[in-house]
C-alpha cells in the first residue's frame, strides 16, 4: 500500500481575497498600530486607526473589525499551508487547512499498513524560508511541523488513531482576521484528534473524531506568547462516512461525508467597549460555534482523467456579535455568517509522468452583518457589506523525472482569483465611489520535490502573488501589494 507522506508544510500559498489584506491594528495600541504600518509602509499614517476615547469613536472600530470573519468561512491562514506540493492542490476549503487545524486527518492514513495491533505514523518537515513584502520589509525564518499518529488495531473492523498535529513557523505572514490582515512573524499551533474508524462493510465506514485546538501567534519577539489578540482554542467533533464504490486497476471511484460541529474562543479578545468601560454588549464578540458539512466524490484512474468533486456549507453563529443598524447602533439579534463553496480538481495523465492539472473554485459567503462608519446621521450605512461570490481559476502542471535513480517530482501553478462585492462600495484615492469593490489576485508558483527514498524527501518552494483592487482609497488600509515566498528544506515520514 502507499505509505503517506503528508504534513509538508512547503508551499506558502495565499488564496484570500485582496480586500481582506489591510493592515490590521494587533491590539489597541499606538506602539502596535505603528509596528504593523511600518510593515506595509504607511508609518504616517497610523493616526487613522488608533483608537479614541469616545464612545461614538470606539463603537465604529468595533465596527470595522468584522471584515475577516469572510475569508472562506473559517478565518482561514495562508502563510504556511500544510499541502505536499506533489500530492494535494490547493483550490478548496477542505485542502486548504487553517491555522491551527489538523493538517493530517485519520483517513489519509494507511491503516492498512498494520499486520499486527499496534503501527506509529509520523512525519517531521524542516525548512528554511525568506519572505518578503516586495519593495518594503522581508525576513530570513523558517518552518518546523509534524505530525505523531500512534494506531491500534482493536478488531479486524475497528481501528483507534490518536492523531497529534504540531506546527511552528516564521516568516513574512499576511493571513485575515477581521477587517484586514496580520503581519506576524511568529506562529505556533498543535491539535490532537482522536479518531474511532469503524468498517461497516468492505466498502463502508465510518470514522466518529474528537478535535481540539490551540493556535498562538505575535508579531515580535517581544510578545510573550499567550498575549496575542488573536489566539484561539477550538473544540469540537466531527463524524466522517466513506464510502468505495470501485476498486480496480483501472479506476477507483469514492465518495466521502463530513458533518463537524465546533466552538472557537478567543480568550485575549474582548470588546473595545467593554475595555473602555462602556459596558459588556459584546464581551465575546469574536466567540462562535460553526457548523461544516461536507460532501466528495472522487474519480482516481492511473492515465487519463481522475478528478474531485467537492461541495461544503459552513454556518457560523456569533456568541455575542449584534448586527448593526443605519443609525450604527446594535440591533438585538446576533450575527450569523454561511458560506458555500464549490470546487473540482482535474488531473490528466498522458502518460505515466506527467499531469496537466486545472482547480475550479466558487464561493459564496453570505452574512446578516452590516458595517456603519461615522456618527449618526452623517454616518455611511452599507447593507450586506460582508457579501461577495469568489471564483478560482487554477490551471498547473506536473513532471516526474529521473535524477541519480531517484524521482524529482516538478510543479508549476498558475491562479487567477476574482471577488466580486454585492454592496461594498469602491472609491477612488480622492474618496470618490467608483462602483462595487472587486479584487483580483494572481499567483506563481512552483514546486520540487526529490525524493531520496520512501520516507526521506528534499523540498523546495516559491511563489510570488501580486494582488489589486479597484479600492484606491488607503488612507486606512492596503488593498495593493506584492508577495514572495521561497522555502527550502527537507521532511522525513515513518
Amino acid at each position: 500500500m502507499k505509505r503517506i507522506t503528508t504534513a509538508i508544510f512547503a508551499i506558502c500559498v495565499y488564496f484570500a481575497p485582496p480586500s481582506y489584506l489591510q493592515a490590521q491594528e494587533s491590539s489597541w495600541t499606538q506602539q502596535s498600530v505603528k509596528e504593523e504600518f511600518r510593515y506595509f509602509g504607511l508609518e504616517d499614517r497610523e493616526k487613522d486607526v488608533v483608537p479614541e476615547t469616545s464612545v461614538s469613536d470606539l463603537e465604529q472600530k468595533e465596527e470595522s473589525k468584522q471584515e475577516a470573519n469572510d475569508t472562506y468561512g473559517v478565518d482561514n491562514m495562508y502563510a504556511a499551508s500544510a499541502i505536499p506540493p506533489t500530492q494535494k492542490r490547493i483550490s478548496n476549503l477542505e485542502d486548504v487547512p487553517e491555522q491551527g487545524q489538523p493538517a493530517v486527518k485519520a483517513s489519509d492514513l494507511d491503516l492498512d499498513a498494520i499486520k499486527e495491533n499496534f503501527l506509529i505514523f509520523g512525519n517531521i518537515t524542516a525548512l528554511g524560508s525568506y519572505s518578503a513584502l516586495i519593495n518594503n520589509s522581508s525576513i530570513t525564518g523558517g518552518n518546523v511541523s509534524g505530525y505523531l499518529a500512534p494506531a491500534y488495531k482493536i478488531s479486524e473492523k475497528m481501528f483507534f488513531i490518536f492523531l497529534m498535529n504540531g506546527m511552528y513557523n516564521k516568516s513574512k505572514q499576511v493571513y485575515v482576521q477581521d477587517d484586514g490582515p496580520r503581519l506576524s512573524t511568529e506562529t505556533r499551533s498543535y491539535s490532537i484528534t482522536p479518531t474511532l474508524k469503524y468498517s461497516l462493510s468492505e466498502t463502508l465506514s465510518i470514522s466518529p473524531s474528537l478535535i481540539y485546538t490551540k493556535s498562538q501567534a505575535r508579531q515580535d519577539g517581544t510578545v510573550r506568547w499567550g498575549d496575542d489578540l488573536y489566539d484561539y482554542t477550538e473544540i469540537g467533533g466531527s463524524m466522517v462516512l466513506e464510502a468505495s464504490l470501485t476498486n480496480t486497476d483501472e479506476v477507483k471511484r469514492n465518495i466521502s461525508l463530513t458533518a463537524q460541529g465546533y466552538h472557537r474562543n478567543y480568550p485575549n479578545y474582548t470588546s473595545l467597549l467593554t475595555l473602555a468601560g462602556f459596558g459588556s454588549l459584546e464581551e465575546r464578540e469574536k466567540d462562535f460555534d460553526g457548523f461544516l458539512a461536507m460532501a466528495g466524490y472522487t474519480v482516481s484512474r492511473p492515465l487519463g482523467l481522475s478528478y474531485k468533486l467537492n461541495g461544503n456549507v459552513l454556518y457560523k453563529k456569533f456568541s455575542d456579535k449584534l448586527v448593526e443598524n443605519e443609525s450604527g447602533e446594535r440591533n438585538n439579534y446576533k450575527q450569523k455568517d454561511m458560506v458555500v463553496t464549490l470546487g473540482t480538481n482535474l488531473d490528466y495523465k498522458p502518460m505515466d509522468s506527467t499531469s496537466l492539472l486545472l482547480d475550479l473554485t466558487y464561493i459564496y459567503n453570505w452574512s446578516n452583518q452590516n458595517l456603519s462608519t461615522g456618527t449618526f446621521p452623517a454616518n455611511e450605512y452599507t447593507r450586506n457589506y460582508h457579501i461577495y461570490h469568489n471564483l478560482i481559476i487554477s490551471p498547473g502542471v506536473e513532471h516526474t523525472m529521473q535524477v541519480i535513480g531517484r524521482d524529482l517530482i516538478l510543479k508549476g501553478q498558475y491562479s487567477y482569483s476574482v471577488t466580486q462585492y454585492t454592496g461594498r462600495n469602491a472609491k477612488s484615492d480622492a474618496g470618490v465611489i467608483v462602483g462595487k469593490e472587486k479584487d483580483f489576485t494572481h499567483e506563481l508558483s512552483f514546486n520540487a520535490t526529490f525524493k531520496f527514498n520512501k520516507e526521506l524527501d528534499f523540498l523546495l518552494s516559491s511563489n510570488v502573488q501580486r494582488v489589486r483592487s479597484n479600492m484606491k482609497e488607503e488612507t486606512t488600509f492596503r488593498y495593493n501589494y506584492s508577495l514572495f515566498n521561497f522555502s527550502l528544506g527537507l521532511s522525513y515520514s515513518f
